[in-house]
């Protein structure tokens, strides 16, 4: 899109070229990252670090979400004084952080599928043995229940 917008401002292959490139990115990240913070939020962190998990996610998620929606419109077009006018050339700053984007899930986003609850666990070597018997050694020697062991892990 970022090339595609350095082309004339009258040629109209290069305007649908961009309309293609928006209707591609908008399709993809409804297929990739939008739910990937519901998917791995839900999934990774252990029962008790869940509900945390998931808030600073979707703070992080909503907090980008505004800063680009908030921004764009600003960036993009030369309507009224103030605004910065880049049209198609957008692409090049959104084509590098979505560059960047795939390089940090490559590398720091673990692979799930096919894996069962307790091999994720082995995965970030998290041995729920050792968080139950600390939780049995609490109590007065017997199990505890689960509203007393979610309630010691938040304490």
């Amino acid at each position: 899109m970022g090339a595609l917008g350095t082309a004339d401002s009258s040629d109209v292959a290069a305007k649908r070229g961009i309309v293609a490139m928006l209707v591609i990115y908008s399709f993809s990240w409804s297929l990739g990252w939008a739910p990937l913070v519901y998917v791995l939020g839900a999934e990774l962190p252990s029962s008790p670090l869940r509900e945390m998990t998931l808030q600073i996610a979707y703070f992080v998620k909503l907090v980008t979400e505004f800063a680009v929606t908030f921004s764009y419109p600003y960036i993009e077009t030369a309507d009224t004084p103030g605004h910065v006018y880049l049209g198609g050339k957008l692409g090049f700053i959104y084509g590098s952080l979505s560059a960047v984007a795939i390089l940090f899930g490559f590398f720091f986003i673990p692979e799930t599928s096919r894996l069962e609850l307790e091999d994720i666990d082995r995965k970030f070597d998290i041995p729920h043995d050792n968080v139950l018997k600390s939780l049995e050694d609490q109590t007065d020697g017997g199990k505890p229940t689960v509203a007393e062991g979610i309630h010691e892990q938040k304490n």
